[in-house]
């Protein structure tokens, strides 16, 4: 009667070891997903429908841990976010520090797109280079990213309609044509230099914007040495929204954005503590309660 049946159990809060999982192992349910990135949520998903789950596949959930713990997880804000990262000259790294930075929000487990709003050709010639197929929208994905080359207003509000939790816009070289739409970004991110060469273009920066605006600039220097660090600091005066890059030689493989937690601190998920032995009714009441505001401790 129930042959055409196929139940997912979808946990993720709970990990291989948990009480609940041995249960649903011990009950013949194979398809259990226990992960709450996206990506990975999705195919495992989509799997479960068309195939199902192997007893190998789920054998990871057969025992359990007999004394009571604790698992962190991370609670993450459903939210859309759209970032800017420009240069104050060409070259700068700002094409190579997106990637980082796309790659640290892929690693939080957030959808992720990046997007070029300069002429460069860079997201092309990437393309190119791992042999990536494009889609009918005109992007392609790299490593659970989505890349959108040359992408007009058109395409960027097409981007903006997608389920991405955040949308980095890649815009070279800070200019008066493109500063406006880089400041209608909520975070603005402005990789600069400090070496000599370097100096005339950070310093072209200052009169583009006033200095309210210039303000909520994310300044993010490269290649400074620790020595000079402070100084840099002092030059900035009142803008003391200042970071330091550390150089990473492998962008589509590093995901460490030097203080990238403490700039987008606001965004990022929390991280709480779950009793795993905690019945799953009691959970669910206790996270409406949450929601609700009602700090009042549960009795059952």
């Amino acid at each position: 009667m129930y042959d055409g049946i196929r139940i997912i159990i979808f946990a993720p809060d709970y990990k291989p070891g948990s009480p609940f999982l041995k249960k649903c192992f011990e009950m013949g349910i194979l398809n259990i997903i226990t992960t709450d990135d996206y990506k990975i949520l999705q195919d495992e998903l989509v799997y479960c429908i068309k195939k199902g789950m192997s007893y190998r596949d789920a054998a990871k959930y057969k025992d359990s841990v007999p004394e009571k713990i604790s698992v962190k997880h991370t609670r993450k804000t459903v939210m859309k976010r759209m970032i800017g990262i420009a240069g104050t000259c060409e070259n700068i790294g700002v094409t190579h520090n997106a990637i980082v930075l796309a790659n640290f929000f892929r690693q939080k487990g957030y959808m992720v797109a990046l997007v070029e709003k300069n002429n460069s050709g860079a997201f092309e010639t990437i393309c190119s280079a791992f042999d990536e197929k494009k889609y009918e929208d005109g992007y392609y994905t790299l490593n659970g990213i989505d890349y959108y080359p040359a992408a007009d207003d058109e395409k960027i509000q097409m981007v903006q309609e997608h389920p991405y939790n955040v949308i980095l816009m890649d815009f070279g070289c800070l200019t008066e044509e493109n500063k406006d739409a880089f400041e209608r970004c909520e975070d603005r991110l402005l990789i600069a230099g400090a070496r000599p060469w370097e100096m005339e273009e950070t310093n072209r920066i200052f009169p583009l914007a006033s200095r309210d605006v210039l303000a909520k600039y994310v300044f993010c220097f490269n290649f400074v040495p620790t020595p000079e660090q402070e100084a840099i600091r002092d030059g900035m005066g009142t803008l003391d929204n200042v970071h330091f890059l550390t150089y990473t030689e492998r962008p589509f493989e590093q995901a460490v954005f030097a203080d990238a937690e403490h700039i987008f601190a606001e965004i990022l998920p929390e991280e709480a503590e779950v009793n795993e032995k905690t019945g799953i009714l009691k959970k669910l009441l206790h996270k409406r309660q949450e929601d609700e505001g009602n700090r009042v401790p549960l009795k059952m």
